[in-house]
């Protein structure tokens, strides 16, 4: 079965259900705790997570990914080089290099 795409309307990329589950993964977080934490209703989270909504709003959308991003989580489409693979979920680098010059 193929996971239902989800698109973002700030960006060519694509969430889908499985990269939501996964971040909640990451962060230990129920629905009930992804919910709260974004401020969309339960059963809206349970319904895009479960295909169950043809096209969700994007605000729900933007409410879902900015509660991960606070977290240090962000989303990549299958389209970027890296990681390859396709679409997925990583800890964003909070601490760039500061060591300065070449490596």
């Amino acid at each position: 079965m193929l996971e239902p795409a989800i698109r973002l309307l700030d960006t060519a990329a694509m969430l889908t259900a499985g990269q939501i589950r996964a971040a909640r993964a990451w962060l230990g977080w129920k629905q009930a705790e992804l919910a709260e934490a974004s401020g969309v209703a339960l059963q809206t989270v349970k319904f895009i997570e479960q295909g169950r909504t043809e096209d969700p709003r994007s605000s729900s959308l933007d409410k879902i990914e900015a509660a991960f991003r606070t977290h240090g989580l962000e989303f990549f489409d299958g389209n970027s080089p890296l990681p390859p693979g396709g679409p997925g979920v990583r800890l964003r680098d909070a601490s760039p290099d500061t060591k300065g010059g070449e490596p």
